[in-house]
């Protein structure tokens, strides 16, 4: 569901989530959301503080891997996700979920949320953005 001005002021109980906030302001899906949510509190097994890899992200979410690599793209062109690479056998080391065998080689991508607060400080400044150039655009009319 796509969030509005309007939907927010007639169902205020709406912003009060933070997955709502996250699509009204960045204009993400509902999955998007919930990725985002998933990397920031990541009380999930699979999870660990250095984040996560896409193969845990689509066995938890039990969505395809492309689809989640596609989200994961969004997220990172809007500043919300970051990543990194990491030896395999470096991950196997930290991941609990041993979703990628036994191999020893290779390198896979690790996504991990920005802190809640910078995405917060994104929120009010793109908040206010919006607010001047709408408050711009109805004052020429």
């Amino acid at each position: 569901m796509k969030y509005s001005i309007k939907g927010i002021i007639d169902n205020p109980e709406e912003a009060d989530n933070f997955r709502n906030l996250l699509q009204y302001i960045y204009g993400i899906s509902d999955l998007e959301a919930k990725i985002v949510e998933l990397l920031l509190s990541p009380d999930n097994a699979m999870f660990v503080e250095d984040g996560t890899c896409i193969g845990n992200l689509s066995k938890t979410l039990n969505k395809d891997r492309s689809l989640i690599q596609r989200c994961l793209s969004k997220l990172r062109k809007q500043g919300i996700v970051t990543r990194s690479l990491k030896s395999l056998k470096e991950w196997q080391g930290i991941c609990k979920s041993n979703l990628h065998g036994t191999s020893k080689k290779g390198y896979l991508y690790i996504y991990k949320a920005v802190p809640k607060e910078d995405i917060k400080s994104q929120l009010m400044e793109m908040h206010s953005q919006g607010y001047n150039l709408i408050k711009s655009h109805i004052n020429q009319l």
